[in-house]
């Protein structure tokens, strides 16, 4: 008579060999991934410099000729570099984290408290896809009319506050018109309505 437990054994070294097989393969893909690793290593670190060599790294700069009078009368370079120290730098440069930072915060606070009144309204606020990054550089409104548009200038102004009109096409520009030719669909085209309702909002770094 036949039981289920005389098939035992060989299931047994079946799962064994299996066990085996899976351990190898993995152990194999280990040793290939370290490998690489370890050459793609050994290739770039042939070409990074040694800690003690950035302690008085000189790049390449421009070599300079003078005359007995100590003016430059020629200069020799493969790569026109100039090296300057930090305090060559202008201070809106040195200052530029704080400033974006500054403005990011006035960008968001724009689009916070206008979200829902641009909803009611029918008004556009700026979009910005999640793949792209910002200089938060302005704020801009897209009214729904010309009217619209000229209506919250003169609300703003009233208020003290001066928010200008931003963009004007090439194609309705007065250079545009002039040269670009009878044919004026070779320029740069934008929609009537984005042209004539677009508005932008004052972002001072100090709002």
């Amino acid at each position: 008579m036949t039981t289920l437990f005389e098939d035992g054994p060989a299931a047994e070294i079946v799962g064994r060999r299996l066990v085996g097989r899976v351990l190898f393969v993995l152990l194999v893909l280990v040793a290939a991934l370290l490998g690489a690793t370890i050459g793609l290593l050994l290739v770039y670190s042939t070409d990074l410099p040694q800690v003690e060599e950035l302690e008085h790294y000189r790049p390449s700069s421009i070599t300079e000729v003078y005359d007995d009078h100590g003016r430059v009368i020629g200069s020799f370079a493969l790569q026109r570099r100039v090296v300057a120290s930090y305090d060559d730098y202008p201070q809106v440069l040195r200052d530029a984290l704080e400033i974006q930072s500054r403005r990011r915060r006035i960008w968001q606070n724009y689009y916070a408290g206008l979200e829902a009144w641009a909803d009611q309204q029918g008004v556009g606020l700026p979009f910005v896809p999640d793949y792209c990054d910002q200089a938060y550089h302005m704020f801009y409104l897209l009214l729904p009319s010309l009217q619209d548009r000229q209506a919250l200038i003169g609300h703003l102004r009233s208020r003290g506050i001066l928010a200008v009109f931003h963009y004007l096409p090439l194609h309705l520009s007065e250079y545009g018109r002039r040269w670009g030719g009878k044919d004026r669909r070779n320029l740069p085209w934008m929609k009537p309505r984005c042209c004539l309702a677009y508005r932008k909002l004052p972002a001072f770094t100090r709002l």
